[in-house]
C-alpha cells in the first residue's frame, strides 16, 4: 500500500472508529508521513531487505489503541502470519524511556537485534523528538547489525593456545 492510499483510508474511517472507539486521530497522519520518509531512506541504503511497509503503518494505528482487550481483539481479527504478529506485538514491549546516553555499542546491539526492521522504522517514526533513541537505531542499523564474531577455536589453536 502506498502512503497516500493509507492516508486516504484513514481519513475515510472517520477518526478510526472502524478499529476502536479508544483511538484518537490527532498524530497518526504525521507519524505515517515520517514512517514513509524512513521507509524510503532504508530502501535507498538496503535494497536486499524485504520490507513490509503495511505492517509499519498498522503498527502506528494500533499503537494508538490504549485498551489492551480492544488491542487483542483487533489483532485477532486480522489473522497475521507469525512474524507479522510478533512485530506488531513487539511495539508494546519496547521501553522507550531507557537512558540511551548510558548504552554502550554492545547494549545497543543486544537491545535492537531482537526486533525486525519494521519495528525499527516504527520506533523512528513515533519517537522523532528522542535524538538519542534515533541515534541508537541508526548506529545499530548502519554500523552494528552486521558485526560478526570471527574468533573461534581455530584462532586460538593458531595462536599456540591449547
Amino acid at each position: 500500500m502506498t502512503l497516500f492510499l493509507i492516508l486516504k483510508l484513514l481519513s475515510e474511517l472517520n477518526s478510526l472508529r472502524f478499529f476502536s472507539n479508544d483511538v484518537k486521530y490527532k498524530n497518526i497522519e504525521r507519524k505515517i508521513k515520517r514512517a514513509y520518509r524512513y521507509i524510503n531512506l532504508f530502501k535507498e541504503f538496503n535494497n536486499d531487505i524485504e520490507l513490509k511497509e503495511w505492517i509499519i503503518y498498522l503498527m502506528i494505528i494500533f499503537d494508538e489503541i490504549k485498551n489492551n482487550n480492544e488491542y487483542e481483539r483487533i489483532i485477532n481479527l486480522f489473522r497475521f502470519q507469525k512474524e507479522e504478529e510478533k512485530a506488531i506485538r513487539d511495539i508494546k514491549k519496547i521501553d522507550f524511556s531507557v537512558n540511551w546516553k548510558d548504552f554502550s555499542d554492545s547494549d545497543i546491539y543486544f537491545f535492537w537485534k531482537k526486533f525486525s526492521i519494521e519495528v525499527l522504522i516504527y520506533s523512528l517514526a513515533t519517537n522523532e523528538n528522542n535524538r538519542l533513541l534515533l541515534k541508537s537505531i541508526f548506529k545499530y542499523w548502519f554500523k552494528l547489525r552486521n558485526i560478526k564474531i570471527f574468533i573461534n577455536g581455530d584462532f586460538f589453536k593458531n595462536q599456540w593456545f591449547k
